[in-house]
Parts: C-alpha cells; structure tokens; sequence
C-alpha cells in the first residue's frame, strides 16, 4: 500500500495541473460562499469526490488540496526546493507575519532563518521549558477547579489558546513580564480573531480600512510595541546567572552557521510574531480536536486516565517521567 501511494504521488506530482481534478463550485460568489457555510464540509466533499488531491478555485486564487502525508512530504521534504510561500495565502498574512519563517516570499531568507533558529527546538532544548508549561498547565486546571459553577461547559478551543499563548509568552520572554505579556496576549487575540474570520471570507484586502481591520492594525501596533520593549528589555538587561534564559536571549545570540552572522532587531521582531502564531494556532487546534475525540470515545478516556493514575499519580509531569511513560504507556498498549 505505502509503494503504491508512493508511486501514485510521484505519478501526479509530474503530471500537469490541469489534470489534477477539479472540484467544481457554482454559487455566483466564485465558491466563496460555499467555502465560508461550511469549510469542513467544502474540503470533505472534493475528498469523498477525487481521493486525496484535488484543486479548486477560491475568487481567482488556485488551490491545491493534498490529504496523505506522502503528498504533503512530497512538497515539504523531497521536493522541498520547487515551492515557496509566493502563494496568496501568505501574501494576505504577510503584514501581521513580515518576513517571518512562516510567510516569507525570500526562501534564501527562509533557509537562513531556520537554520539559526531550529537548534532550539529539539527535544532537548523544548526540555527545558517543560516547567513553564507544567507551570501554566496547573494554574488553568486550578481555575476550572474553583469555578462556582465548575460543572458548566468549558470552551476548551478557548481556554487552551490561552494556555498555548501563556506558555510560549513565558518561554519567549520569561515568566516575569506580568502585565505586559497579559495585555499583549489580549492584542494577539483580537488580531487572531480578525484574520481567522477574514481568511473564512478574504474581501476585502486587509488594506481597506473596514472596521474590523482598522482593529486589527490598532491590535498589530500593540504588538508591535510589546515586542519593541521586551527586545530592549533583553538588551538592557541580560538573564542573570545560573537563570535559564528564554527564547528572546538565545535568539539574540544565535549565529548562522553560513555567514557568523546574527539575525537583526528587526528579523528578530518578526520571528517572535511569527512563533506566537505558530505555537498558538497549532497547539489549540490539536488539543481541542484531542478532547474532542476523547469526549466521543469515554472507552478511551477511561483508559487513559487510568493509566496516568498508574504511572503517574499526583506527580507533575516532567521530561524524565515522559520519557519513561511512553515505554510504559505503549507496552500496556500491546
């Protein structure tokens, strides 16, 4: 099967885009209407259609749409120097993201970036933000705990984008910023909230001062400026010693391996947007989807519970404890 698909993706990949099938839409809006009723539905219906890869038509921008994982590492690994990020939905969040590894049109930039920057996200390095999102993790459990009406129904895609925001605020700046990276994560949210309903309807362009948009560059100023001060703060002041630093200090002095040399304030800027958005957007959306499957499979989540009671008990979880868990957790599993 895996062969198969293999030469499958090889086989259509070189063939020419027309003859990738299209998904046809006729609602007299360029398919934007149906795309924005019912996206899920939208995307599953080309699926149930033509298989894993089909190509439509949003207003006049092209759309490819891969569904195995073959496909998408077809385009992000193996043949990863044939594309690049000159796509519409790149240029239409290119004035919140800039230059930043997620929307940049320069891949030589892209290339430098990630290589200055993906050091400090192995495991052994993500290790030691473990306490930040232990640390936040308990506090938001905590505050379910202690609500007057702690058996009312939670918005969990919410609470956990605030989690996810809290955590990489805290490994990006450190733990100290207090109000600061409060008011910061309000302007986030709100120009997260103006660009996830924009893309659902992208009209009109961003540069058209609707009301929403005039919020949304008021909330990318405020950005702007939260981020300006803690960089200055990092300069001022370096993290004392023995303190792990954050984020912010190590890519201050990280150093291409090509040229020796760093990235500057300005790039800086732009990849601290740029991982808020990543790690807030991803990570919501994953264990949002996570509880939701565990909420429609109790068989499931009885086991699971189960066995953290078994392995882990009252403790906190940590890097070591995880490590060991997932032999133990997968040989019960067997």
């Amino acid at each position: 099967m895996t062969t198969a698909l293999n030469d499958s993706v090889e086989t259509r990949q070189s063939q020419p885009l027309k003859e990738i099938p299209a998904l046809r839409v006729r609602d007299g809006m360029g398919g934007i209407r149906t795309f924005r009723g019912d996206q899920l539905g939208f995307l599953r219906s080309g699926i149930d259609q033509f298989g894993d890869i089909y190509r439509f038509r949003l207003l006049n921008m092209r759309v490819v749409m891969l569904n195995h994982p073959d496909y998408i590492r077809h385009v992000l690994v193996d043949k990863s120097e044939q594309y690049d990020k000159n796509a519409a939905v790149f240029r239409i969040a290119r004035p919140v993201l800039r230059e930043g590894l997620i929307a940049t049109a320069d891949m030589e930039l892209w290339r430098r970036q990630r290589r200055m920057m993906a050091p400090y996200f192995t495991p052994r390095m993500v290790s030691k933000f473990a306490r930040n999102m232990t640390g936040e993790t308990v506090s938001m459990l905590e505050r379910w705990e202690s609500r007057p009406d702690a058996d009312a129904p939670l918005d969990v895609t919410d609470e956990f984008g605030q989690l996810a925001l809290r955590i990489v605020s805290r490994s990006l700046f450190n733990a100290e910023v207090g109000d600061a990276a409060q008011a910061f994560e309000r302007a986030f949210q709100l120009a997260n909230t103006v660009l996830g309903k924009f893309f659902s309807f992208p009209f009109p362009p961003l540069s058209f001062p609707t009301p929403s948009h005039v919020k949304l560059r008021r909330a990318i100023d405020r950005m702007d400026g939260f981020v300006s001060r803690f960089i200055q703060d990092r300069l001022d002041n370096e993290v004392a010693p023995g303190q792990e630093p954050d984020l912010l200090s190590l890519f201050l002095h990280a150093v291409d391996e090509g040229d020796g040399k760093g990235m500057d304030l300005e790039q800086l800027h732009h990849e601290v947007l740029n991982i808020c958005v990543g790690a807030y957007e991803t990570t919501t959306n994953t264990l949002a989807w996570a509880f939701y499957l565990l909420a429609r499979h109790p068989e499931v989540e009885g086991k699971l519970h189960a066995e953290l009671d078994e392995v882990l008990g009252d403790r906190t979880v940590t890097p070591e404890w995880l490590n060991r868990s997932r032999h133990a957790l997968a040989a019960r599993s067997r």
